[in-house]
């Protein structure tokens, strides 16, 4: 396990010459760049989430890399958003779609934008400075992020990265992939060395699919296997265990065996479901109702039998109650 020499926001407090927010900018890009090639949202990018890490080898002498992923959400790769009920990251940096709920494959550029508005800026859109309430007005109203004019001649290059990542529609919103074709031809040298040193071979990104599919999946109830299971598998077994093994004593079944229990466990499972059956309410009635039936008694003698009084209606009578017992309901 590497050890962490500070986070991104104690680096830049100390460094704030242009060419090391351009170092960091790209570091951002690179973390963001591979998730999007693995579909992945991490839901919380901001500076406090980046962490430097000694290597000789790089530039500064450090190199920076993301964690908490506590908040990550996995994509079907047709897909570019999903739908969530709740909202999760720090409030400042959150998307305007992330307030409705919606959880797109560049909210996290957004989150970028921001971290690069306060690094030319020294300090967050206006929208941002009064709190929560005026964040999600901003983010249901018409506005976009005002760029003033002050800021120094050495960033241009940053706000122009900087207003492509700060577009509230979705659809015009810069990707990483876009920003780092942008980048390239802005900065080629920086972005070769950082960005190409992970990516120049697909084998980084193997071994991280693999962690990921370890790490965000659930495991196959079954003890002796190791399946994984997709994130939206709806069982606690994988499918060749269900449909090998017992669902209760997960012994194998014999091949053609066709049945989810094997005999044993059937039989244990039938006489546990008629302990927990629940018998018809009239009391000279043996009869046991279906498990998922909606009535208190059989459909025979709701058919044949008084509603209160429980007597036995007599032939081609038609109604629920017996004439005492309606003549008893009319009173009251």
């Amino acid at each position: 396990m590497e050890l962490a020499h500070g986070s991104l926001t104690d680096f830049l407090s100390e460094n704030k010459k242009i060419s090391i927010y351009m170092f960091s900018y790209m570091y951002v890009l690179r973390a963001l760049y591979f998730l999007e090639s693995l579909s992945i949202i991490h839901n919380d990018i901001k500076p406090d989430n980046f962490v430097c890490i000694k290597d000789p080898s790089a530039s500064y002498g450090l190199s920076i890399k993301l964690i908490d992923f506590g908040t990550i959400k996995n994509l079907d790769p047709k897909y570019s958003q999903v739908y969530a009920n709740d909202i999760a990251g720090s409030m400042i940096y959150l998307a305007p779609e992330q307030f409705s709920g919606i959880r797109h494959i560049k909210s996290d550029i957004w989150s970028l934008g921001i971290m690069l508005y306060e690094f030319i800026y020294a300090t967050v859109p206006s929208h941002c400075v009064s709190g929560g309430q005026n964040i999600k007005i901003f983010a249901i109203s018409d506005r976009e992020v005002n760029f003033p004019n002050n800021f120094k001649p050495e960033f241009k290059n940053l706000v122009t990265i900087a207003k492509k990542c700060l577009i509230k529609s979705t659809e015009n919103r810069s990707s990483a992939t876009d920003l780092l074709s942008l980048t390239r031809g802005i900065e080629p040298e920086l972005c070769n060395k950082i960005i190409n040193e992970s990516f120049s071979n697909n084998s980084n990104i193997k071994t991280f699919r693999t962690k990921y599919a370890q790490m965000s999946s659930r495991k196959c109830f079954i003890a002796d296997c190791k399946q994984y299971l997709p994130n939206n598998h709806k069982y606690n077994r994988c499918d060749e265990c269900f449909m090998t093994k017992c669902l209760d004593c997960h012994r194998l079944h014999k091949p053609g065996f066709t049945f989810h229990r094997c005999n044993q466990c059937y039989a244990i499972y039938r006489q546990a479901s008629k302990l927990k059956a629940r018998k018809c309410c009239v009391p000279d009635c043996g009869s046991i109702l279906p498990p998922n039936y909606e009535f208190n008694r059989c459909v025979e003698c709701f058919n044949t039998r008084c509603l209160d009084c429980f007597r036995v209606h007599e032939p081609g009578y038609k109604f629920k109650r017996c004439k005492d017992c309606f003549a008893k309901s009319r009173r009251h």
